[in-house]
């Protein structure tokens, strides 16, 4: 199996292989067919092409899947794969596949409807870790990188969305302290210290990153 760019003449083949992967794997789990945003719509595959984010998955000279990723600077967002019903057997090493195109990427994350159990089981067999649910869909990550890895510990210890709207003290790992009224960030990006997006709490116009913050203690209401 290999993975490419689309063709623009291949996008409506893609757009039924992905209507059937999806409802098919719904049918599976006794739910309703349903998939990600634009899963049958060929304008919405098409609308993707543009950005070179829409991939093909073959096998000799057959198309058996797709995938649309994003990466980013140490960073890939798997937006969705799928492959043909009679192939789902091959949904475990089409991950392995995508992964192995982007080796630099430090984290990789992937949105998985909560109904879907076996591609839910094969993302946790491969190291991915539940982060919670949103709008329906569990939020996985898998970590490459060891200071990424820390971040993320530290993350979980941390819960900065607790402190939203809060006046805080902010102790820094390097000994600075900061004070006010403070606002989380979930996607605030932390090009200097780890090319990421990650969590934050801003005073003012001021972020303070996860990966920056040793202890937050509330002082006020």
């Amino acid at each position: 199996m290999k993975l490419r760019i689309a063709l623009e003449e291949e996008i409506g083949v893609l757009t039924e292989l992905s209507r059937r992967s999806f409802d098919a794997a719904a049918f599976a789990e006794g739910h309703e067919p349903d998939g990600p945003e634009g899963y049958e719509e060929e304008s919405w595959y098409r609308m993707i092409d543009k950005s070179d984010a829409l991939y093909v998955l073959e096998d000799g000279d057959r198309i058996i899947g797709g995938a649309v990723l994003f990466p980013n600077p140490r960073e890939l967002f798997i937006n969705r794969f799928f492959v043909v019903p009679e192939r789902t057997g091959d949904t475990g090493a089409v991950l392995e596949l995508i992964e192995s195109l982007f080796p630099d990427e430090s984290m990789i994350e992937i949105d998985v409807p909560e109904w879907d159990r076996a591609k839910i089981g094969v993302l946790k067999k491969a190291g991915y870790l539940d982060c919670g649910t949103i709008e329906g869909d569990i939020c996985f990550e898998k970590i490459r990188d060891d200071s990424l890895r820390r971040m993320v510990e530290k993350r979980e210890k941390l819960r900065l969305s607790s402190y939203d709207g809060k006046y805080v003290r902010i102790l820094l790992e390097n000994g600075e302290v900061a004070e006010g009224e403070c606002f989380f960030d979930s996607a605030s990006y932390n090009e200097a210290e780890l090319g990421i997006w990650e969590e934050a709490l801003s005073i003012g116009d001021t972020s303070f990153f996860v990966s920056d913050i040793s202890r937050v203690d509330i002082i006020g209401v």
